[in-house]
């Protein structure tokens, strides 16, 4: 479930995962499907048991735009840059 914010910008409230799609190991939730662990990675923070089937992951850390790009960031636009290379050499 996601709101958007009075300053326009989007906040993430909540996530539904199926029972079918994790399972629960020492308190935490441990993904199952590929989808999951897509949706877990993105999170950013282990989900946290509450109690009963509530769980809580932190909120990925505020980073100052003064700091940015972070290294994860450069990381993740090379990458991207070789797969579009890689796709336009293919056709």
């Amino acid at each position: 479930m996601a709101g958007k914010r009075e300053s326009g910008s989007w906040a993430t409230v909540k996530w539904l995962v199926a029972k079918e799609d994790a399972h629960i190991e020492a308190g935490r939730l441990v993904p199952d499907t590929k989808d999951a662990r897509d949706l877990f990675k993105k999170l950013g923070a282990q989900p946290v048991r509450l109690r009963g089937d509530r769980f809580k992951a932190k909120d990925r850390p505020n980073v100052p735009e003064k700091d940015k790009p972070t290294a994860a960031q450069k990381r993740a636009c090379r990458e991207n840059i070789k797969e579009a290379q890689a796709a336009r050499r293919k056709s």
